[in-house]
């Protein structure tokens, strides 16, 4: 675990945890650590604490079976904090990513409106963004909410992209 602290706004910070319980990719703690932290700013107008944990195959399909219900893995699943919590200690939540159906993913057009990335990195970047904005309350399963969510997606994404993602996922 690695923790960053990046100061958000006068003598406040922001801290992102991030635990690699993968062995599929090489992870580059620190880069990623700062992209989730320079992310959250912009999400939330208030420094937050952000927990990410990286998984394999296997991992995630137990989480994406016991917490969704749904068989198999799944590129990420989000875990808002508690009201109370985030209030008082300014944790946001969990989000579970796992790199390798990110790889996969990369390589097929997105069907609903996302921006198609084309490698791992900026993949990457996009479920970040996508597993950020759950925690921040954002939701897609009516339509008007989903093309809010898609455009807040957009807007970050452009922001990011190839600045600060590149490197974070390389073949162990």
């Amino acid at each position: 675990i690695r923790p960053s602290v990046s100061r958000a706004r006068n003598w406040t910070f922001s801290m992102t945890h991030i635990e690699n319980r993968q062995r599929t990719f090489k992870v580059n703690i620190e880069v990623l650590s700062d992209l989730v932290t320079s992310i959250s700013i912009r999400i939330w107008d208030r420094p937050v604490e952000v927990s990410i944990t990286l998984l394999g195959r296997r991992q995630m399909a137990f989480f994406n079976r016991r917490y969704r219900r749904i068989m198999g893995p799944t590129d990420q699943i989000s875990f808002p904090a508690p009201a109370g919590m985030q209030q008082e200690h300014f944790s946001v939540g969990d989000v579970l990513i796992c790199p390798a159906v990110i790889s996969e993913q990369c390589q097929t057009p997105s069907p609903d409106g996302r921006p198609d990335t084309g490698n791992i990195n900026d993949e990457l970047l996009l479920v970040l963004i996508h597993g950020l904005l759950h925690l921040a309350g954002m939701k897609h399963r009516l339509a008007g909410d989903k093309t809010r969510m898609i455009a807040r997606e957009h807007e970050l994404y452009a922001l990011f992209h190839g600045k600060e993602c590149s490197g974070i996922l390389e073949p162990s």
